[in-house]
């Protein structure tokens, strides 16, 4: 199964269509958000939230008006996780291996990192839309739960990044 998503990923345009998706994603994200979030609390501290009582805050401080931006976000926020899963590892697969080469074992688990990372980005999401149907009253289970794949997230996004210059790195050293 990794082969056949390997070789899916090793092509070009893979690379080039899914970066045009997270293009049209965080396009249609900024003009959903307009200025509803604007000098308010960031996604990112939001996202990384643990206690409800910090989530509670900052859905205060963004208001109705914030929270139904963010709400209404949500629909482009779950086509932007598997463009931008799929634009980091097909960039891994590309830049760790040259065409008409075999992918060894390293390369194989190594470009699954951004793919996980859009699957917690989407699994936050479905929390987020749990949450927010009642900001008033968060559960602390769930808020936890949604902190912490936002969490994940971002570590292996960011792992993901480091993978990407290391390579960048490599390839342009074999050149």
């Amino acid at each position: 199964m990794r082969l056949a998503l390997f070789s899916f990923l090793h092509h070009r345009r893979v690379l080039v269509l899914s970066i045009a998706v997270v293009l049209l994603c965080l396009a249609a994200l900024t003009f959903i958000q307009g200025n509803a979030l604007l000098g308010k609390t960031d996604l990112f501290t939001m996202q990384t939230a643990f206690s409800t009582a910090k989530m509670e805050t900052i859905l205060s401080e963004w208001g109705e008006e914030g929270v139904s931006a963010y709400l209404r976000m949500m629909w482009a926020d779950f086509f932007f996780p598997a463009g931008y899963g799929i634009a980091l590892a097909s960039a891994i697969t590309l830049l760790a291996i040259p065409r008409g080469e075999a992918p060894n074992k390293k390369v194989l688990i190594l470009m699954l990192l951004p793919l996980i990372a859009g699957l917690c980005d989407m699994v936050e999401n479905i929390f987020h839309l749990f949450l927010l149907q009642n900001p008033q009253n968060l559960p602390a289970f769930p808020t936890l739960l949604a902190a912490s794949f936002a969490s994940v997230k971002w570590l292996l996004l960011f792992v993901s990044a480091l993978i990407i210059v290391a390579y960048s790195f490599l390839s342009f050293r074999r050149r």
